[in-house]
Parts: C-alpha cells; sequence; structure tokens
C-alpha cells in the first residue's frame, strides 16, 4: 500500500510557506506521493472553500525543486477547462525536470459555474475529456503525431 498527502495550494492554507512545509514533511515521513488539487476561476459560492487556489502544475514544478523522492500529481486536474496540448507539455516537462516523478489525475469537473467562464459546454465535458486524453496519449507516444477529432485537429505536429 502507498500513501499520499494533499498539499494545500487551495483555500485558507494555499500558501507558499504552506505547500513547502507539508511537501517537506511527507518527504522526510516517507510518504509516497503529494497531490494537488484544481480550480482555475469559480464562482463566488464555493469561494470559501476553492476561492483561492494556487495552479496545480506550477505547485507541483515548485515543489519538484526541493524535494527529491516523492511522486508529484494532480487530484485531480479538471481537464476539459484546458489546452490538453499544453498539458502534454506541461505533465512531460514536470516528469522530465522531476525525473520520473509526475502522475496525472483527470476529472471531467463537476462546477458548472467554471464552464460558463471558460466558454465550455457543461454537458459535453465527458466527451471533451475523453478526447483530450486521446491527444495526451497521442502526443506523449508519437513523435510526429496528427489527430483529428471534434474538439481537437492538427496535423505533423512534434
Amino acid at each position: 500500500m502507498k500513501f499520499g498527502v494533499g498539499i494545500p495550494n487551495y483555500s485558507r492554507g494555499a500558501s507558499v510557506q504552506g505547500v513547502r512545509e507539508v511537501a517537506r514533511a511527507a518527504e522526510e515521513l516517507g510518504y509516497d506521493s503529494v497531490w494537488t488539487t484544481d480550480h482555475i476561476l469559480v464562482p463566488k459560492e464555493h469561494a470559501p472553500v476553492f476561492g483561492y487556489v494556487l495552479e496545480a502544475i506550477l505547485t507541483l514544478a515548485y515543489v519538484a525543486g526541493f524535494t527529491l523522492r516523492v511522486k508529484l500529481g494532480t487530484s485531480v486536474l479538471i481537464l476539459p477547462q484546458r489546452s490538453a496540448i499544453l498539458v502534454a507539455k506541461e505533465i512531460a516537462s514536470l516528469d522530465q525536470l522531476s525525473n520520473g516523478r509526475a502522475m496525472l489525475g483527470l476529472a471531467a469537473g463537476w462546477m458548472e459555474g467554471e464552464f460558463k467562464y471558460h466558454k465550455i459546454n457543461f454537458h459535453q465535458r465527458g466527451r471533451l475529456l475523453d478526447e483530450s486524453i486521446q491527444v495526451l496519449r497521442a502526443i506523449w507516444e508519437q513523435p510526429d503525431v496528427s489527430f483529428h477529432g471534434k474538439f481537437y485537429n492538427f496535423e505533423n505536429a512534434v
């Protein structure tokens, strides 16, 4: 069995000091992984819990700089609200810079108001997530990638 801990990258615990203290403690205490949550911009009624969120992947990159062993994961990244192409680059870079410690947890999202801010149809988020995962895999697995879907369409990219 493996154990991980959530980094306080949201709400009142979202601070550089809090992130650093929890990540260092996890490393020293032998935890296997540290995890960040993801919300980019939330409706006001969710502000008490998710009103201030340090960006998930950037926070993990920061943690990678002062840890050596713990795995670095997203719990979970709301992929339909992001460019799958950019996420593929960010996670591949995090994995390289951390010597293979990146882990990616993904979700379709549940907070309808967030999707309105991104001008994304909330009811298509599942299909968008599925296609976005296909894009991630294609980019990571093919040296010369082309993809043709409903949401993404590109040719001969490297």
